[in-house]
């Protein structure tokens, strides 16, 4: 009997993360691609990945750098105040690719620069720098991606969360 209780409960775990998704993860040869799949059309995937920019980013226009219809989406994003490290603040910019293809999209961190917030420039993050000989991340380096990491993860979260239709692009309460 007990069998016959437990049944149902493993099957609607299952089902509930059949559809999970990966987090990005930092590793000395750069940030993995995260990879979500869907039972629905490449187009349709395409679509909501689409609105889901154009919704999320303030001014989409400048925001989406390229796109391939029904292929992949192109963009780049501002974070203010990104992440500290010792007494500095940095900015953070994203450029980020989704590819679309066979009912899934994969994310991919193209280019990740930062900038202290007192400069005007921007500086490509040379990601294997921050980890010693023996490929692990530089102690003193751990909260800075704790941070970067957190905000990644978040936009990574938003993106699939529009794809699968857990959470509306549009707020349905105005």
């Amino acid at each position: 009997m007990l069998k016959l209780k437990l049944s149902p409960i493993l099957l609607l775990f299952v089902l509930n993360n059949s559809f999970a998704q990966q987090k990005f993860e930092l590793s000395n040869e750069g940030y993995n691609q995260p990879v979500a799949e869907f039972s629905i059309s490449q187009d349709s995937i395409f679509k909501l990945a689409e609105n889901w920019v154009k919704r999320t980013f303030v001014d989409s226009e400048e925001v989406i750098q390229s796109t391939v219809e029904n292929e992949m989406i192109r963009f780049q994003t501002h974070i203010p105040k990104g992440y500290r490290l010792s007494i500095v603040t940095y900015n953070l910019k994203i450029r980020f690719r989704i590819d679309v293809k066979d009912g899934k999209y994969r994310l991919t961190i193209e280019e990740l620069q930062d900038q202290p917030t007192d400069e005007i420039s921007w500086r490509t993050m040379d990601l294997p720098a921050y980890f010693n000989k023996n490929d692990e991340l530089r102690k003193m380096y751990t909260k800075m991606f704790d941070q970067i990491n957190e905000h990644l993860n978040r936009i990574n979260q938003s993106l699939f969360e529009a794809v699968s239709g857990k959470k509306k692009a549009v707020a349905d309460d105005w």
